[in-house]
């Protein structure tokens, strides 16, 4: 992915804003680099980047992969993992996203790198930034899919195919994770 710069136009284009938050009136233009600001009010509103995590979980050599109940991308492959809450660290927010999702306490072995991701929902594509950890699921018992799952796989690394995985920041994870497995294979 490319760390282009966003520009107030475009954010103004992926959210769909048309009314200034505070005063409500028709008149938001593009601000600067990432915002918008009301001509009516002088509000600037700016669309940062929310932080997120991503785990590559790994039971005995093989990976956990959850089916997505809901949109977006639903249907499709993904990692456990989510966005962090207010005062929350990545690393909480790993736990509990997968004791959420895959109804297990996983523990993070290692930080993978990051991403940014685009995450469409409502009408509104939100813009994140994506910590992908390595964690480690010592038993299967209690694993089950939550409410946001259809469906769990244990899957060996070399039998997941990228392209069916939700989002880009997945297809980083697994690629990140693979070569690390490589170079310590040597």
């Amino acid at each position: 992915m490319s760390g282009a710069a966003i520009g107030g136009g475009r954010m103004l284009e992926r959210t769909g804003f048309r009314h200034c938050p505070r005063c409500a009136a028709a008149a938001l233009v593009a601000h600067e680099d990432k915002a918008c600001r009301c001509q009516a009010c002088g509000f600037r509103y700016y669309q940062n980047s929310a932080a997120a995590v991503v785990g590559v979980v790994e039971h005995q050599g093989r990976l956990v992969l959850a089916r997505r109940a809901r949109a977006p991308q639903q249907g499709l492959w993904s990692m456990p993992g989510g966005f962090v809450n207010d005062r929350e660290s990545l690393e909480e927010a790993m736990v509990r996203e997968a004791r959420e999702e895959i109804g297990v306490e996983v523990k993070i072995v290692g930080y993978l790198g990051s991403t940014w991701n685009e995450y469409p929902f409502g009408g509104v594509t939100y813009l994140s930034t994506d910590a992908l950890f390595h964690c480690r699921l010592d038993h299967l018992a209690g694993l089950t899919a939550g409410d946001e799952v259809t469906e769990i796989a244990l899957l060996a690394p070399q039998d997941i195919d990228a392209g069916c995985l939700a989002f880009e920041s997945y297809r980083l994870a697994l690629s990140l994770y693979r070569a690390r497995q490589a170079g310590a294979s040597r």
